[in-house]
């Protein structure tokens, strides 16, 4: 899509567009410095979420990612934040002092993905809270002694409590291509589909001379291919397809019966993976209204997930008001 404007203009019409076709957008605050990834959102980012989330508290499907990938600071200064950093805590505050109730993605330490400190006592209080990690690499693997541990260690207290979403995960170390991508990919998929997590797939983006980056579609925007960790995602999703937000708009119908009809999925593991019982979940629950025809809908997290065709990831970079630059590498 070519569209001319602001940043801001721009970022109203991507919203716009998305939710006429029945998706789901993720507004990510992904850097809040020129040109490196900081610890953490700084303090002009409490009134940029008051910004955001005046602008969209009435699009109950934009949901709100508050900071991309916290590292290398104290889960204290992560949940209340510091003379130069803004805590969790208080960037879901500004979210809510708007009278917003989108739903908010809050990640862990560890570039997003640690998010074993949480306990009972120790987590950001509010309501339509998701949590949300970056499994990259061999986090979480079984006897993984890293920040989090392994899977079950990383999410002991936010699985049962919170939906849970991985909004990047992967692989994206260069030494793994072409062939050492697999493991990582079927792992963390399994343990997704087995634990009830859900997912979007980083990142559908061209770039051949760099697959680690990490890219999951190949070719060309005009035929673009699913390749690498996106074949195994691309496979995931056929199998098992989100239900839709809301009815197309003429014109988008789905045809294909086969992925639009409702279905019980069966999930399996793979020998390597360990078999790990599924939890009693809290539902997390958004009311929201079809902006074509007003109607009022309330839908589950579970109901927003997964399915590349209603699910869009949008970056939001605090950087003196500009877009666009060089990418960076996810999730150290």
């Amino acid at each position: 899509m070519d569209t001319e404007g602001s940043y801001k203009q721009i970022i109203d019409a991507i919203i716009y567009y998305a939710t006429q076709k029945g998706m789901a957008v993720i507004l990510d605050l992904h850097w809040t410095e020129t040109g490196r990834q900081s610890p953490m959102a700084n303090r002009a980012s409490i009134p940029f979420w008051k910004e955001v989330a005046t602008a969209y508290k009435g699009f109950g499907t934009v949901i709100f990612e508050l900071f991309n990938e916290p590292y290398g600071i104290t889960k204290e200064v992560w949940l209340n934040g510091d003379e130069t950093y803004a805590g969790m805590q208080e960037l879901n505050n500004a979210v809510r002092s708007t009278g917003a109730e989108n739903g908010v993605i809050i990640n862990g330490l560890d570039y997003g993905y640690d998010l074993s400190f949480l306990t009972k006592d120790f987590h950001v209080q509010g309501t339509n809270i998701i949590s949300g990690s970056h499994p990259y690499n061999n986090k979480g693997a079984p006897g993984y002694t890293g920040p989090g541990g392994d899977f079950n260690t990383c999410y002991a207290w936010a699985l049962p409590n919170t939906p849970l979403i991985f909004t990047e995960f992967g692989d994206n170390q260069a030494q793994d291509y072409p062939n050492g991508w697999q493991e990582i990919y079927e792992r963390i998929i399994a343990y997704a589909n087995a634990n009830g997590i859900h997912y979007t797939g980083f990142a559908w983006w061209i770039q051949a001379d760099d697959p680690a980056f990490p890219a999951l579609i190949g070719g060309d925007w005009a035929n673009p291919v699913p390749i690498n960790g996106g074949t195994l995602v691309f496979e995931d999703l056929i199998k098992n397809p989100g239900s839709k937000l809301f009815a197309p708009p003429p014109g988008f119908e789905n045809t294909n019966s086969e992925t639009s009809a409702k279905s019980e999925v069966k999930v399996t593991t793979k020998p390597d993976v360990p078999n790990v019982p599924k939890r009693t979940r809290k539902p997390c629950c958004f009311e929201f209204f079809d902006p074509r025809t007003g109607e009022k809908i309330v839908k589950t997290l579970f109901e927003l997930e997964k399915s590349v065709t209603e699910v869009i990831k949008t970056n939001v970079d605090l950087v003196s008001n500009c877009c666009g630059g060089e990418g960076r590498k996810p999730g150290k």
